[in-house]
Protein backbone atom coordinates (compact mmCIF):
# COMPACT_ATOMS: atom_id res chain seq x y z
CA UNK A 1 0.00 0.00 0.00
CA UNK A 2 1.33 3.07 -0.72
CA UNK A 3 2.47 6.34 1.47
CA UNK A 4 -0.80 8.19 2.14
CA UNK A 5 0.33 12.22 0.40
CA UNK A 6 0.47 14.57 2.82
CA UNK A 7 0.04 18.86 2.43
CA UNK A 8 2.87 20.80 3.72
CA UNK A 9 2.00 21.82 7.08
CA UNK A 10 -1.41 19.73 6.99
CA UNK A 11 -2.19 16.80 8.93
CA UNK A 12 -1.89 13.42 7.41
CA UNK A 13 -4.48 10.84 7.76
CA UNK A 14 -1.69 9.27 8.99
CA UNK A 15 -1.44 11.76 12.23
CA UNK A 16 2.13 13.10 11.87
CA UNK A 17 2.16 16.62 10.44
CA UNK A 18 4.77 17.28 7.69
CA UNK A 19 6.64 20.44 7.37
CA UNK A 20 7.34 19.86 3.53
CA UNK A 21 6.48 22.64 1.16
CA UNK A 22 3.79 21.86 -1.91
CA UNK A 23 1.41 19.67 -2.01
CA UNK A 24 1.19 16.04 -2.82
CA UNK A 25 4.36 15.20 -1.18
CA UNK A 26 4.74 11.55 0.23
CA UNK A 27 5.18 11.09 4.41
CA UNK A 28 8.61 9.72 4.96
CA UNK A 29 8.50 8.12 8.53
CA UNK A 30 12.13 8.71 8.92
CA UNK A 31 12.02 12.25 8.40
CA UNK A 32 9.60 13.38 10.19
CA UNK A 33 9.72 16.53 12.83
CA UNK A 34 6.30 15.85 14.71
CA UNK A 35 6.17 12.38 16.18
CA UNK A 36 4.32 10.54 19.27
CA UNK A 37 6.25 10.68 22.39
CA UNK A 38 4.44 7.50 24.61
CA UNK A 39 4.57 4.68 21.88
CA UNK A 40 1.60 3.74 23.92
CA UNK A 41 -0.54 2.09 21.15
CA UNK A 42 -3.73 4.01 19.36
CA UNK A 43 -5.05 6.46 22.27
CA UNK A 44 -1.85 7.19 23.97
CA UNK A 45 -1.36 10.68 24.75
CA UNK A 46 1.07 12.45 22.37
CA UNK A 47 4.14 15.29 23.19
CA UNK A 48 5.78 16.80 19.98
CA UNK A 49 8.91 18.58 19.80
CA UNK A 50 10.72 20.74 17.05
CA UNK A 51 14.09 22.18 17.62
CA UNK A 52 15.89 24.84 15.70
CA UNK A 53 19.18 25.70 15.25
CA UNK A 54 19.74 29.66 16.36
CA UNK A 55 20.98 31.67 13.38
CA UNK A 56 20.69 28.75 10.74
CA UNK A 57 19.17 30.14 7.19
CA UNK A 58 17.52 28.18 4.25
CA UNK A 59 20.66 28.77 2.45
CA UNK A 60 23.53 27.59 5.02
CA UNK A 61 24.75 24.11 3.62
CA UNK A 62 22.71 21.05 5.85
CA UNK A 63 25.22 19.76 8.59
CA UNK A 64 26.78 16.20 7.88
CA UNK A 65 25.13 14.38 10.62
CA UNK A 66 21.87 14.57 12.76
CA UNK A 67 20.26 17.64 12.82
CA UNK A 68 21.33 18.10 9.16
CA UNK A 69 20.34 14.81 7.97
CA UNK A 70 16.40 15.07 8.77
CA UNK A 71 15.73 18.91 8.39
CA UNK A 72 13.03 20.21 7.28
CA UNK A 73 12.39 23.66 5.49
CA UNK A 74 9.30 25.46 7.63
CA UNK A 75 6.59 26.95 5.40
CA UNK A 76 7.79 30.23 3.19
CA UNK A 77 11.54 30.35 4.36
CA UNK A 78 13.24 30.60 7.60
CA UNK A 79 15.34 29.11 9.99
CA UNK A 80 15.79 24.98 9.52
CA UNK A 81 13.78 22.78 11.54
CA UNK A 82 16.06 20.29 13.43
CA UNK A 83 13.87 17.17 14.56
CA UNK A 84 13.75 16.41 17.86
CA UNK A 85 12.48 12.80 17.44
CA UNK A 86 10.09 12.16 21.17
CA UNK A 87 9.00 8.20 20.76
CA UNK A 88 9.11 5.54 23.04
CA UNK A 89 12.14 3.35 22.35
CA UNK A 90 14.58 6.14 21.51
CA UNK A 91 14.41 7.81 18.60
CA UNK A 92 17.02 10.56 18.73
CA UNK A 93 17.52 13.96 17.54
CA UNK A 94 21.15 15.09 17.05
CA UNK A 95 22.71 18.61 18.51
CA UNK A 96 26.52 19.96 18.50
CA UNK A 97 28.25 20.31 21.41
CA UNK A 98 28.67 24.85 21.64
CA UNK A 99 25.83 25.09 19.28
CA UNK A 100 22.42 26.82 20.82
CA UNK A 101 18.89 24.97 19.79
CA UNK A 102 15.43 26.24 20.29
CA UNK A 103 13.17 23.75 21.20
CA UNK A 104 9.26 23.70 20.95
CA UNK A 105 7.26 21.80 23.21
CA UNK A 106 3.22 21.47 22.01
CA UNK A 107 0.73 18.86 23.52
CA UNK A 108 -2.71 17.82 21.51
CA UNK A 109 -4.48 15.60 24.52
CA UNK A 110 -3.68 16.59 27.88
CA UNK A 111 -1.35 18.76 30.45
CA UNK A 112 2.11 17.45 30.30
CA UNK A 113 5.36 18.69 32.57
CA UNK A 114 8.46 19.24 30.50
CA UNK A 115 11.76 18.95 32.21
CA UNK A 116 15.07 17.70 30.18
CA UNK A 117 18.03 16.32 31.92
CA UNK A 118 20.44 15.29 33.20
CA UNK A 119 22.26 18.04 34.99
CA UNK A 120 20.67 20.68 33.01
CA UNK A 121 18.19 22.06 35.67
CA UNK A 122 15.55 22.48 32.68
CA UNK A 123 11.77 22.50 33.90
CA UNK A 124 9.61 23.98 32.00
CA UNK A 125 6.37 23.31 34.02
CA UNK A 126 3.30 22.14 32.91
CA UNK A 127 2.00 22.53 28.97
CA UNK A 128 -1.68 22.76 28.22
CA UNK A 129 -3.41 21.41 25.13
CA UNK A 130 -2.72 23.81 22.40
CA UNK A 131 0.35 25.95 24.09
CA UNK A 132 3.45 26.07 22.75
CA UNK A 133 6.82 26.81 24.88
CA UNK A 134 10.10 27.52 23.65
CA UNK A 135 13.72 27.63 25.19
CA UNK A 136 17.23 27.89 23.91
CA UNK A 137 19.39 25.49 24.91
CA UNK A 138 23.39 25.72 24.68
CA UNK A 139 24.73 22.03 25.57
CA UNK A 140 28.91 22.35 26.48
CA UNK A 141 29.56 18.58 26.40
CA UNK A 142 28.61 15.71 24.64
CA UNK A 143 26.14 12.63 25.93
CA UNK A 144 22.42 11.50 25.92
CA UNK A 145 20.37 14.36 27.37
CA UNK A 146 16.63 13.30 27.75
CA UNK A 147 13.73 15.21 27.92
CA UNK A 148 10.56 13.78 29.46
CA UNK A 149 7.03 14.26 30.92
CA UNK A 150 7.21 14.77 35.34
CA UNK A 151 3.07 15.30 35.65
CA UNK A 152 0.97 12.50 35.65
CA UNK A 153 -0.95 12.66 32.42
CA UNK A 154 -2.10 8.73 31.58
CA UNK A 155 -1.09 4.94 32.24
CA UNK A 156 1.73 5.72 29.53
CA UNK A 157 3.30 8.37 31.63
CA UNK A 158 6.51 6.68 32.36
CA UNK A 159 6.94 6.39 28.37
CA UNK A 160 6.58 10.17 27.97
CA UNK A 161 10.68 10.04 27.07
CA UNK A 162 12.99 11.52 24.01
CA UNK A 163 16.77 11.30 24.05
CA UNK A 164 18.68 14.48 22.30
CA UNK A 165 22.16 13.05 21.11
CA UNK A 166 24.94 16.06 21.83
CA UNK A 167 28.14 15.25 19.70
CA UNK A 168 31.70 17.30 19.70
CA UNK A 169 31.70 18.35 15.91
CA UNK A 170 35.61 17.78 16.12
CA UNK A 171 35.10 13.86 16.90
CA UNK A 172 31.88 13.60 14.81
CA UNK A 173 32.02 9.78 14.17
CA UNK A 174 32.85 9.04 18.19
CA UNK A 175 30.84 7.03 19.93
CA UNK A 176 28.84 7.85 22.72
CA UNK A 177 28.11 5.93 25.29
CA UNK A 178 24.96 5.30 27.07
CA UNK A 179 26.17 6.23 30.58
CA UNK A 180 28.93 6.61 32.29
CA UNK A 181 30.70 4.23 34.53
CA UNK A 182 28.85 4.12 37.72
CA UNK A 183 31.03 3.39 40.56
CA UNK A 184 28.49 2.37 42.88
CA UNK A 185 26.68 0.01 40.25
CA UNK A 186 29.92 -1.74 39.50
CA UNK A 187 30.95 -2.06 43.26
CA UNK A 188 27.54 -4.14 43.51
CA UNK A 189 28.30 -6.17 40.63
CA UNK A 190 31.70 -6.77 41.92
CA UNK A 191 30.67 -7.85 45.06
CA UNK A 192 27.32 -10.00 43.12
CA UNK A 193 24.84 -8.34 45.02
CA UNK A 194 21.33 -9.06 44.12
CA UNK A 195 19.69 -5.78 44.13
CA UNK A 196 16.45 -7.57 43.84
CA UNK A 197 16.37 -9.93 46.61
CA UNK A 198 14.03 -10.26 49.54
CA UNK A 199 15.73 -7.98 52.71
CA UNK A 200 12.88 -7.78 54.85
CA UNK A 201 15.18 -6.76 58.45
CA UNK A 202 14.65 -9.31 61.51
CA UNK A 203 13.08 -6.53 63.74
CA UNK A 204 11.62 -3.06 63.31
CA UNK A 205 10.76 0.21 65.74
CA UNK A 206 8.15 -1.00 68.50
CA UNK A 207 7.44 3.18 68.34
CA UNK A 208 8.09 6.27 66.79
CA UNK A 209 11.78 7.06 66.40
CA UNK A 210 13.15 9.94 67.76
CA UNK A 211 15.92 11.52 66.05
CA UNK A 212 16.77 14.66 68.35
CA UNK A 213 16.69 11.89 70.83
CA UNK A 214 19.15 9.77 69.14
CA UNK A 215 21.41 12.80 68.32
CA UNK A 216 21.82 13.54 71.94
CA UNK A 217 22.97 9.62 72.72
CA UNK A 218 25.38 9.93 70.01
CA UNK A 219 27.03 13.02 71.50
CA UNK A 220 27.21 12.05 74.85
CA UNK A 221 27.75 8.11 74.05
CA UNK A 222 29.56 8.79 70.85
CA UNK A 223 32.76 7.59 71.71
CA UNK A 224 31.24 3.98 73.24
CA UNK A 225 29.35 3.10 70.02
CA UNK A 226 30.49 0.92 67.49
CA UNK A 227 32.79 2.79 65.25
CA UNK A 228 31.86 2.15 61.78
CA UNK A 229 28.43 3.41 62.39
CA UNK A 230 29.91 7.05 61.93
CA UNK A 231 31.56 6.07 58.58
CA UNK A 232 29.16 7.17 55.88
CA UNK A 233 30.35 4.73 53.07
CA UNK A 234 29.55 1.88 55.55
CA UNK A 235 26.05 3.14 56.20
CA UNK A 236 25.66 3.10 52.50
CA UNK A 237 26.48 -0.36 52.09
CA UNK A 238 25.24 -1.52 55.50
CA UNK A 239 21.02 -1.45 56.03
CA UNK A 240 19.70 0.38 59.59
CA UNK A 241 18.44 -3.24 60.98
CA UNK A 242 22.13 -4.26 60.49
CA UNK A 243 23.10 -0.81 62.29
CA UNK A 244 20.74 -1.60 65.09
CA UNK A 245 21.91 -4.98 65.78
CA UNK A 246 25.20 -3.44 66.21
CA UNK A 247 24.13 -0.79 68.57
CA UNK A 248 21.85 -2.93 70.95
CA UNK A 249 24.68 -5.34 71.10
CA UNK A 250 26.88 -2.86 72.83
CA UNK A 251 23.78 -2.54 75.27
CA UNK A 252 21.40 0.45 73.95
CA UNK A 253 18.05 -0.56 74.46
CA UNK A 254 16.47 -1.16 71.44
CA UNK A 255 14.11 1.60 71.29
CA UNK A 256 17.08 3.60 71.96
CA UNK A 257 19.33 1.83 69.41
CA UNK A 258 16.47 3.03 66.75
CA UNK A 259 16.62 6.62 67.80
CA UNK A 260 20.49 6.24 66.62
CA UNK A 261 20.22 4.96 63.63
CA UNK A 262 17.17 7.01 62.77
CA UNK A 263 19.71 10.14 63.65
CA UNK A 264 22.59 8.42 61.40
CA UNK A 265 20.26 8.20 58.55
CA UNK A 266 18.45 10.92 58.27
CA UNK A 267 19.27 13.87 60.89
CA UNK A 268 21.76 15.07 59.27
CA UNK A 269 20.36 16.01 56.17
CA UNK A 270 21.05 19.79 55.04
CA UNK A 271 17.77 21.63 54.25
CA UNK A 272 18.67 23.00 50.54
CA UNK A 273 19.63 19.17 49.89
CA UNK A 274 16.42 18.31 51.27
CA UNK A 275 14.43 20.52 49.45
CA UNK A 276 16.14 19.34 46.34
CA UNK A 277 15.03 16.04 47.30
CA UNK A 278 11.38 16.34 47.95
CA UNK A 279 10.73 18.43 44.92
CA UNK A 280 12.63 15.66 42.58
CA UNK A 281 10.36 12.89 44.63
CA UNK A 282 6.96 15.48 44.15
CA UNK A 283 7.44 15.73 40.10
CA UNK A 284 8.96 12.51 39.60
CA UNK A 285 8.22 9.73 42.19
CA UNK A 286 4.76 10.86 43.79
CA UNK A 287 2.29 10.12 40.87
CA UNK A 288 3.15 5.95 41.77
CA UNK A 289 4.08 6.15 45.16
CA UNK A 290 2.21 8.65 46.60
CA UNK A 291 3.22 12.18 48.01
CA UNK A 292 3.92 10.01 51.38
CA UNK A 293 5.72 7.23 49.81
CA UNK A 294 2.93 4.77 50.91
CA UNK A 295 2.91 3.42 47.04
CA UNK A 296 -0.92 4.79 46.13
CA UNK A 297 0.10 7.52 44.17
CA UNK A 298 -2.82 8.09 40.99
CA UNK A 299 -0.20 5.77 39.30
CA UNK A 300 -0.51 2.88 41.06
CA UNK A 301 -4.23 1.84 39.94
CA UNK A 302 -3.29 2.44 36.50
CA UNK A 303 -0.11 0.04 36.65
CA UNK A 304 -2.64 -2.51 38.66
CA UNK A 305 -5.23 -2.47 35.50
CA UNK A 306 -2.52 -2.98 32.87
CA UNK A 307 -1.17 -5.67 34.69
CA UNK A 308 2.37 -4.17 35.14
CA UNK A 309 4.23 -6.36 37.49
CA UNK A 310 2.39 -9.47 37.75
CA UNK A 311 4.41 -11.80 35.39
CA UNK A 312 3.81 -15.13 37.36
CA UNK A 313 6.81 -16.57 39.04
CA UNK A 314 9.02 -13.19 38.19
CA UNK A 315 7.60 -12.36 41.58
CA UNK A 316 8.13 -8.89 40.58
CA UNK A 317 6.10 -6.22 43.47
CA UNK A 318 2.48 -5.90 41.44
CA UNK A 319 2.14 -2.31 42.78
CA UNK A 320 4.71 0.49 44.14
CA UNK A 321 7.04 0.61 46.64
CA UNK A 322 5.69 1.77 50.01
CA UNK A 323 8.53 3.07 51.69
CA UNK A 324 6.58 3.73 55.03
CA UNK A 325 6.87 -0.34 55.24
CA UNK A 326 9.39 -0.36 58.17
CA UNK A 327 10.06 -4.05 57.36
CA UNK A 328 11.12 -4.26 53.87
CA UNK A 329 13.16 -0.39 53.97
CA UNK A 330 14.94 -0.78 57.00
CA UNK A 331 16.44 -4.12 55.89
CA UNK A 332 17.60 -2.31 52.46
CA UNK A 333 20.57 -0.12 51.74
CA UNK A 334 21.16 2.66 50.07
CA UNK A 335 23.45 1.45 47.83
CA UNK A 336 20.50 -0.87 46.83
CA UNK A 337 17.37 1.71 46.30
CA UNK A 338 20.37 4.30 44.47
CA UNK A 339 20.64 0.95 41.78
CA UNK A 340 17.26 0.63 41.36
CA UNK A 341 16.42 4.33 41.14
CA UNK A 342 19.39 4.68 38.40
CA UNK A 343 18.58 0.95 36.51
CA UNK A 344 14.67 1.23 36.80
CA UNK A 345 12.20 -1.89 38.56
CA UNK A 346 12.54 -5.38 36.33
CA UNK A 347 9.21 -6.18 35.36
CA UNK A 348 7.22 -3.17 37.12
CA UNK A 349 6.08 0.09 35.40
CA UNK A 350 9.18 2.29 37.45
CA UNK A 351 10.92 3.66 34.53
CA UNK A 352 15.37 3.75 34.77
CA UNK A 353 16.37 7.31 36.38
CA UNK A 354 20.04 6.89 35.11
CA UNK A 355 19.46 8.87 32.01
CA UNK A 356 17.63 11.92 33.71
CA UNK A 357 19.20 12.54 37.12
CA UNK A 358 22.41 13.17 38.05
CA UNK A 359 24.32 10.39 40.19
CA UNK A 360 24.14 13.13 42.89
CA UNK A 361 20.17 13.90 42.63
CA UNK A 362 19.66 10.14 42.87
CA UNK A 363 21.75 10.39 46.14
CA UNK A 364 19.68 12.95 47.15
CA UNK A 365 16.79 10.88 46.45
CA UNK A 366 17.44 8.05 48.34
CA UNK A 367 18.05 10.06 51.86
CA UNK A 368 14.85 11.39 51.05
CA UNK A 369 13.66 8.04 51.03
CA UNK A 370 14.62 7.14 54.66
CA UNK A 371 12.74 10.49 55.71
CA UNK A 372 9.17 7.79 54.83
CA UNK A 373 10.17 5.31 57.51
CA UNK A 374 11.73 7.40 60.18
CA UNK A 375 8.35 9.41 60.63
CA UNK A 376 9.31 12.30 63.18
CA UNK A 377 9.52 15.89 62.78
CA UNK A 378 12.68 15.09 60.57
CA UNK A 379 10.48 13.97 57.85
CA UNK A 380 9.01 17.14 57.22
CA UNK A 381 12.43 19.07 56.58
CA UNK A 382 15.32 20.23 58.60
Amino acid sequence: MPLPKCRGGKWCRCGQRVWARGRGRRHNISRRPDVTASGGGRGAPRREALATRAGDSEQEPADQRGAGRDAEQQPGGGPLLVPVHVRERGRVGDARVGETVRLRFSVPDVTHGVAIGPGLGIDLGHVDPGQVKELRVTFDRPGRYTFYCNTWCSPSHWRMRGTILVYDPAFPDAVIPAAAPDPTVESLVARRVDIDAAHDAPAVPAEPVQVARGAEIVERRGASLPPELAESGWRVQHSPAEAWRRLVEHGLPADRAWDVVAHLWVGRLDRARWETAAALFAKNCAACHGETGNGRGPGAEALAAQGIGQHGAMRTAARPADFTRARSMLGGTSERYYAKLRRGGMGTGMPSWGPILTPDETWMLVDYLWTFVFRSERASGP
